[in-house]
């Protein structure tokens, strides 16, 4: 049995190992990022596919994102099931791909962003990970809500 952080044991937090983050990471769709950029940091929603430990974004030129190129990201996606939620947080730069394999990859899985724009979407961009950390914890039952996810 693993060993439990005193964080841990108070508050019910459990640590997830890197290969079951990039089993989350593969199976969302919506992250959001945060990055330096014109002085303040700014947090953003963004579609991205996950291929070969890599995490793709696909924008037009001289979005806020296309503008982070070259920047520290962080990235962070979650999910959650009726008794269970998780969080992945991934830290590294955010760099343009110029390898075509990557590139031909990344349009073979129809990898666009969803906010409609006349520009194509021709910028690919990846976070580099340099730190990929996972926390999951168990959920209270939520008596009387009346909506779900």
């Amino acid at each position: 049995m693993a060993e439990t952080s005193l964080e841990e044991g108070r508050s019910g937090l459990e640590h997830i190992g890197e290969p079951e983050c990039w089993e989350h990471l593969a199976g969302a769709q919506v992250c959001r990022l945060a990055f330096p950029l014109d002085g303040r940091i700014e947090l953003v929603p963004a579609n991205y596919v996950a291929i070969e430990q890599r995490l793709l974004f696909r924008t037009v030129p001289g979005s806020v994102i296309d503008r982070a190129a070259g920047s520290p990201m962080v990235f962070e996606v979650d999910g959650w099931t009726e008794h269970e939620a998780w969080s992945v947080v991934v830290r590294g730069p955010l760099q343009p791909v110029e390898d075509g394999d990557r590139i031909r990859h990344a349009d073979a899985v129809g990898l666009d962003p969803w906010p409609s724009r006349e520009q194509p979407a021709s910028v690919l961009l990846e976070v580099m990970p340099l730190e990929v950390q996972g926390r999951r914890f168990g959920r209270r039952a939520q008596p009387g809500m009346l909506w779900s996810w």
